[in-house]
């Protein structure tokens, strides 16, 4: 009898583990109904192949955003540090907008990890 208590134990255990798994996975996945394949009692289950398949395509995507975005602020960065001497010029004929070069100067520094 201690043995079929001890099963019980076990199983609920498991039970709960899986139903908290499954709703980490879809959760991650992101979506609805498409992300489960099926039912075990009154748990849904969820369609592991599918999950991991949208969770890594989100997780590439988002690493291709990353880099395109670093390659776009690193050429953002090269523009305003070209742009740099001209703006010093006109504002030492404008005279008041000095402050731009500054906070220009600020943001390359600070890009390049210099302050």
């Amino acid at each position: 009898m201690a043995e079929a208590k001890h099963t019980d134990m076990e199983i609920e255990a498991l039970r709960a583990y899986a139903h908290e798994a499954t709703k980490v996975i879809t959760g991650l996945a992101g979506g609805g109904s498409e992300n489960f394949s099926g039912q075990i009692g009154d748990m849904f289950k969820a369609d592991l192949e599918f999950c991991a398949k949208k969770i890594r395509d989100r997780h590439e995507t988002t690493h291709g955003l990353l880099i395109r975005a670093k390659k776009n602020s690193d050429s953002l960065l090269v523009a305003l540090k070209l742009m740099l001497p001209e703006a010093h010029q006109w504002d030492l004929h404008l005279g008041p907008s000095f402050e731009t070069c500054e906070k220009a100067r600020e943001a390359i520094a600070k890009a390049e990890g210099r302050s």
